[in-house]
């Protein structure tokens, strides 16, 4: 029925996660702070961060998009919270 917890008060208490939590893991650790939501797109983005990485230290000119990879890991982190956090309103 419900994934929450009791409290001492008998109220429901449900893991919600924090949106502002997310935005400020992925803004300072990029791609390794969408763990706080998503395990898989962690990975993606990782991997794809990393090749641009390596691909804006050999051409400087492209850098553009490890930046555009880091602000996507940014956006892709809040969304999640908000799909989990509007799953767990949806199942009760």
């Amino acid at each position: 029925m419900n994934e929450g917890t009791t409290n001492k008060h008998g109220y429901i208490v449900l893991p919600f996660k924090s949106a502002f939590l997310g935005l400020i893991l992925s803004l300072f650790l990029g791609p390794i702070g969408l763990l706080y939501v998503s395990w898989l797109g962690s990975i993606i983005m990782l991997v794809i961060t990393c090749i641009l990485l390596a691909i804006s230290i050999q051409f400087p000119a492209v850098s553009f998009l490890f930046v555009i990879a880091w602000a996507v890991s940014i956006y892709w982190t809040v969304m999640r919270v908000e799909v989990h956090n509007a799953r767990l309103l949806r199942k009760m």
